[in-house]
């Protein structure tokens, strides 16, 4: 049910307040991977800060950048319900405009760990705008509606993503002789995303009473005490999770395919390398979307889409590669190849993920919907930097590839277990709810 004074929840995804959380979550996103996207590739093979973190230094990269999610998304939640979702949406905007006129100074003084701090800030923004922005989607569609949504704005934050990494593959390349267009790039599109908030539709807050914590971890008790009442809750929460910590291996792995060992490519070679899996993660959404239009949310599309990630996985982990140095055409193949795994990759993520993501929202109680999603956030980006550390630490031990081995290896574990666990959770929840 809408709050008084809230605007009715549509039943249309192009109704204008959804259209303006788009047109903002993909120039945020574009922005943020555009910096992410530079740091990476400068301190990977070849880059200008190389060395300065060691072997898989892009996993500890990774690793900051989730960092914040974990420290700040118990205070995200909270915030997103106390306060209308809207506003703590324009606020997080408003603040990314500074951010990246101070990554504009870093990178045109070359200043690499000025540069790691701006990334930790700017996951903290990210972790700030989550809950508002996830917690907005229920309040502007309808229930039969929510599914679709998701796939739009996952499919989008895709096509955002790729924007960026291509923008900061292209400027890396040019980097340091060029130090002033990666950072005026992020600066130009900050201030898009500030132009689109302006017409994100007025909310109502949906819990007023809401007392912030002091301690970053104390949010969390509510939402823990809630997931242990409703553990179908917390399973759906640890099924997206683990999503993420294995996209964040393979985003992780992927800079470092430029190494003379595996493909001996270029940093924007490298960066385009993340366009398939981003265009298969969008096209995957999108078909989720769609075929949850006439079903409901539910979690039948997760079976083939876990299917699909598991021969992916281990398609990237045994395919023979050939370096650029072993001859133009079997370069090319390999390169070609590669893509090609990683397209089917992106899109049975995207089928995963988007009916984990549209359970959470459509199970989460209205009132306490912005502190479920923000513990859900914290769940996710824990994974993602056990994600970017366990790559780092295989990294000092095996080949690239070798990490999509173990990917696979994890997620046909915990895929055995869920399938175990899931239908007991909904079994006792549904009989929770009848009494």
């Amino acid at each position: 049910m809408s709050e008084p004074g809230a605007p009715p929840r549509s039943p249309s995804v192009l109704c204008a307040g959804f259209q303006a959380l788009l047109a903002v979550q993909f120039f945020c996103a574009c922005e943020g991977n555009l910096l992410k996207t530079v740091i990476s590739q400068e301190v990977s093979f070849g880059g200008c800060w190389a060395g300065y973190l060691g072997s898989g230094g892009t996993g500890l990269v990774a690793a900051l950048f989730t960092l914040p999610f974990i420290l700040f998304s118990g205070w995200a939640g909270q915030l997103a319900d106390r306060y209308s979702k809207r506003k703590v949406a324009r606020a997080m905007v408003l603040i990314e405009v500074p951010i990246a006129a101070a990554a504009l100074f870093a990178l045109w003084a070359e200043s690499f760990y000025v540069m790691l701090v701006l990334l930790f800030l700017i996951g903290a923004q990210n972790a700030f705008f989550g809950p508002a922005k996830y917690g907005m989607i229920a309040e502007l569609v309808t229930d039969e509606t929510l599914g679709r949504a998701n796939g739009l704005i996952n499919m989008l934050t895709n096509i955002a993503i790729i924007a960026g990494v291509i923008l900061g593959g292209i400027l890396s390349d040019g980097y340091p002789a060029d130090r002033l267009s990666p950072g005026a790039a992020a600066v130009a599109i900050a201030l898009l995303a500030l132009a689109a908030a302006r017409f994100l539709t007025p909310l109502t807050a949906q819990d007023p009473a809401v007392r912030c914590s002091r301690q970053p971890f104390a949010p969390y008790a509510f939402t823990i005490r809630l997931m242990r009442r409703d553990g179908y809750l917390f399973l759906l929460a640890l099924g997206g999770s683990f999503f993420y910590f294995i996209a964040m291996m393979g985003i992780t792995a992927l800079p470092e395919f430029k190494d003379p060992s595996v493909l001996a490519i270029g940093d924007s070679e490298a960066a385009v390398l993340l366009i398939p899996l981003t265009v298969g993660i969008g096209i995957g959404s999108a078909l989720a979307g769609f075929l949850m239009r006439r079903q409901g949310v539910r979690l039948t599309l997760a079976a083939p889409g876990t299917a699909g990630m598991l021969i992916f996985l281990a398609l990237l982990g045994f395919l023979p590669l050939a370096p650029a140095d072993s001859g133009r055409g079997l370069a090319a193949a390999s390169y070609a190849a590669t893509e090609a795994c990683l397209v089917g990759l992106g899109l049975s993520g995207g089928l995963y993920i988007v009916p984990f993501l549209a359970a959470i929202q459509e199970r989460a109680p209205a009132e306490s919907r912005g502190r479920v999603l923000g513990f859900a956030n914290f769940f996710n980006f824990v994974f993602m930097c056990l994600g970017a550390l366990l790559y780092y630490a295989l990294r000092q031990a095996v080949a690239i590839q070798t990490t999509f081995i173990v990917c696979a290896a994890l997620l046909l574990l915990f895929a055995l277990y869920m399938w175990r666990a899931v239908p007991r959770a909904r079994a006792r929840a549904a009989a929770a709810g009848a009494r």
